[in-house]
């Protein structure tokens, strides 16, 4: 993402349940801290899980800094990433780093304006 900054994604793609596992969670901290041991302090990590939903199970916690992509934010990923595809390619400006950088921007696809537009951040459900 720059300056050293990093995401650690998780991707659950296979799931079925309507939580997030604490196995889930537990996976995403591993990498987290496969990262805390491979990178030197001066580098710092957002963990991302990929999952059907921000819904943590009782006995779940996520890593500190956790976001989430839900089904429904990685659909509107998804509809980012072919809008801004569409635009170079229609353009014929794929090729060029300032249009390429312009649609990264517009689309809120370069760095945390990618991770505010397109990730939640993990909760319990009400009434727990």
């Amino acid at each position: 993402m720059g300056a050293r900054n990093y995401l650690v994604i998780e991707c659950k793609s296979g799931v079925t349940t309507d939580r997030l596992r604490r196995r889930d969670a537990e996976q995403l901290a591993h990498s987290v801290n496969w990262f805390t041991e491979e990178y030197d302090n001066t580098c710092t990590a957002t963990p991302v899980l990929v999952h059907k939903t921000k819904l943590l199970a009782r006995d779940a916690t996520a890593p500190p800094g956790t976001c989430i992509i839900t089904a429904e934010q990685l659909d509107q990923l998804r509809t980012a990433i072919r809008s801004a595809a569409v635009a170079l390619g229609d353009a014929g400006t794929w090729r060029n780093p300032d249009a390429v950088g312009t649609q990264l921007t517009h689309h809120r696809l370069n760095g945390y304006s990618m991770i505010s537009a397109y990730a939640v951040l993990p909760r319990r459900p009400p009434g727990r």
